[in-house]
């Protein structure tokens, strides 16, 4: 089940599995998934809606190779997607966590 917090911008994929999902506290948190689309691609779509819906993107944390969004806005003081790693031929594991306002 997808939880509620998340922005509607971050559409789930038909396919993602929540592995884990944790509320810590009153402020923080943290759901992961599982799914076979392409990372990076839903990383890129994310991206866009989150922008497009008003999230201020902090692309001045983007370093390197690091595959990751990084946004706040609206009910969300700070946010980001990872993409973990996963192996060949296996799912790709995305964890995404937030501090509500």
């Amino acid at each position: 089940m997808v939880p509620d917090w998340l922005p509607a911008a971050i559409d789930m994929p038909a396919d993602a599995d929540v592995t884990a999902s944790r509320d810590i506290g009153d402020f923080f948190r943290m759901v992961k998934i599982s799914t076979s689309e392409n990372a990076p691609d839903l990383l890129t779509r994310w991206e866009a809606a989150l922008d497009a819906g008003g999230y201020e993107i902090d692309r001045d944390r983007d370093v390197g190779e690091e595959r990751s969004v990084h946004f706040t806005g609206q009910d969300i003081l700070n946010g980001q997607i990872v993409i973990e790693p996963s192996g060949p031929g296996k799912p790709a594991v995305i964890a995404i966590d937030a501090t509500l306002r």
